[in-house]
């Protein structure tokens, strides 16, 4: 009869060695060796080995379940989820596994899942844990479950894809050491939903050339705190999205820092506080958008760094804030500008005198421009005037004089939707014409084509020109496009025809309202805004299919 420690301990399958029984802590197990194989530890039963590799050969299919309070995994040394096969751990209702090192998606070709799921769920690794090491593997951390680690990388070599999602209130990973994503040429995905946190030292993304890697912190109390700093962009290309009520918080942070890459972050409603500096575009692309109510908090803000070729932009609507200070307002400090400042007010934005820039001095030759609005350079305000209005059928011209007003707001009259669009102040002779039509026909025809492969819907579609406005880098346009998505902003997708081909354009200071999609331009002509067909419900974590009706 089985020890009491071991009576739920059942295996079938493809299991090496094959009876638990024998497993001491210095035993290598192999669930799905080159075969089929799984594991189950339920009712508070332990186990406790030296290693365990989970779907270990090319081919091969492992399963492991450690579900119920007081059922344990214990490994000595390393565990191996997806070693050269498919492997998946699904740690539930309180179960709990420890380890040193953990490798989820190890060799290439693998495929690596791991679910901790449920208040009382645990993984703690001492040492790291690597999701996506040489190919696929995915971390969620769902509906109070907790990871710990020392060290955690995701995608880290060439080639390799990593997700960690940390979904729901309660719901942890707290590393001791750093996070850090896309170390080679590969795609590292951090989400962090719903009221998810995780917690480390320092964290870098976007590290080495050829990674592509994002992080998402989205929703009222969804939290990355990083001790040290945040590093977003470096000879890769990293995007940051803090949207909806989520908080990130270092001492510094980095966007677009060295080796020539891209960094983008854009604060949407939300925040990121910093106790020291922010520093954006060393030789390295930046832009960083504060939108909807987002707030930035840095002691000083450098907009560009050195003599290196980096192209910095930072985007702050009116009704946000650029704070470079303390925390509390008792002291201001300086920006450093040498690039680009863009303060705009689209089309929801209400007339009036806003404060988008909190500080004590501006250094550098950089620009400021204001969007939508005239900028006060002495008391550090923008003033907003109303928009001037035309409607017609499938659009309108509307005249303006940018002296007095620098918006303009155009409405279909037979669909009632409207779009805007915001230009920089002029002198006394600055009187301008903008046209807003609603694209039909064939460049229609030919969006609907493009689009319908990945599913998405047109929103809005507009063909715009000026007359007597050149449009450039120096002289931008904020476009305001009606979006009726339940979706948010980070459903949206925007597009610009050009050379007769609708193409997914990279839009600089994206913001949604909740009616109109606003964004920089620095050419006009067809843009238009989709989003998704059908909102994804939500739903169980990704599992390899081929472990589904085993």
């Amino acid at each position: 009869m089985a020890s009491a420690v071991r009576a739920n301990i059942i295996t079938s399958g493809d299991v090496s060695p094959d009876d638990p029984g024998t497993w001491t802590s210095s035993t290598r197990v192999y669930i799905g060796d080159d075969g089929t194989g799984r594991l189950a530890i339920t009712e508070g039963s332990m186990m406790a080995v030296y290693r365990v590799y989970i779907g270990h050969d090319s081919g091969s299919i492992g399963t492991v379940t450690v579900d119920g309070e007081g059922s344990t995994m214990t490994n000595s040394d390393y565990l191996v989820v997806g070693d050269s096969g498919t492997g998946t751990l699904a740690i539930t209702d309180g179960g709990s596994v420890t380890n040193d090192n953990a490798y989820i998606g190890w060799d290439y070709d693998a495929i690596g899942a791991v679910t901790v799921d449920g208040e009382g769920s645990a993984w703690s690794s001492s040492g790291y844990i690597q999701v996506g090491d040489r190919s696929l593997g995915t971390l969620a951390i769902t509906n109070g479950g907790s990871v710990t680690s020392s060290g955690g990388y995701i995608a880290e070599s060439s080639g390799s894809t990593g997700t960690v999602t940390v979904d729901g209130v309660g719901s942890t990973w707290a590393d001791s050491v750093f996070i850090l994503i896309g170390e080679a040429d590969s795609t590292g995905t951090l989400k962090i939903t719903n009221g998810g946190s995780v917690n480390t030292v320092l964290s870098s993304l976007g590290i080495a050339s050829g990674s592509v890697d994002t992080a998402i912190i989205d929703g009222v109390g969804s939290t990355w705190t990083n001790s040290s700093y945040l590093s977003v962009g470096c000879a890769g290309t990293a995007t940051m999205s803090i949207t909806n009520g989520g908080a990130v918080t270092s001492s510094s942070g980095q966007i677009g820092w060295g080796g020539g890459g891209k960094g983008t972050v854009t604060v949407d409603g939300s925040t990121w506080t910093m106790s020291e500096s922010l520093l954006m575009g060393y030789d390295c692309t930046g832009e960083l958008s504060i939108t909807n109510g987002g707030t930035v908090t840095s002691s000083y803000a450098f907009v560009g760094y050195g003599t290196g070729s980096g192209t910095t932009i930072v985007t702050v609507d009116v009704d946000s804030e650029l704070k470079v200070g303390s925390a509390d307002d008792s002291w201001k400090g300086t920006i450093s500008n040498i690039e680009t400042i863009r303060l705009v007010a689209g089309a929801g934005a209400g007339s009036g005198t806003y404060t988008p820039m909190s500080y004590g001095t501006m250094e550098g030759d950089g620009s400021v421009q204001a969007l939508g609005g005239v900028w006060d350079e002495t008391a550090h305000t923008i003033t907003v005037s109303d928009a001037v209005t035309a409607r017609g059928a499938g659009g309108a011209t509307a005249s303006l004089v940018l002296t007095g007003n620098q918006r303009a707001l155009i409405t279909d009259s037979g669909t009632g939707k409207a779009v805007g669009a915001s230009f920089m102040g002029g002198d006394a002779s600055t009187a301008i014409t903008l046209t807003a039509t609603a694209v039909s026909g064939v460049n229609f025809a030919s969006l609907e084509s493009r689009i319908a492969e990945i599913e998405e819907k047109i929103l809005s579609a507009w063909s715009f020109s000026t007359d007597g406005y050149t449009v450039s880098a120096d002289h931008p346009v904020y476009l305001s496009l009606y979006a009726d998505s339940a979706g948010g902003l980070l459903s949206l997708t925007i597009w610009h025809r050009m050379s007769g081909e609708w193409i997914e354009y990279d839009a600089s200071g994206l913001t949604f309202d909740g009616t109109y999609a606003s964004f920089t331009v620095t050419e006009l002509g067809e843009y238009a805004v989709t989003a998704a067909s059908a909102v994804p419900t939500k739903g169980m974590p990704w599992i390899p299919l081929l472990l589904l009706g085993e």
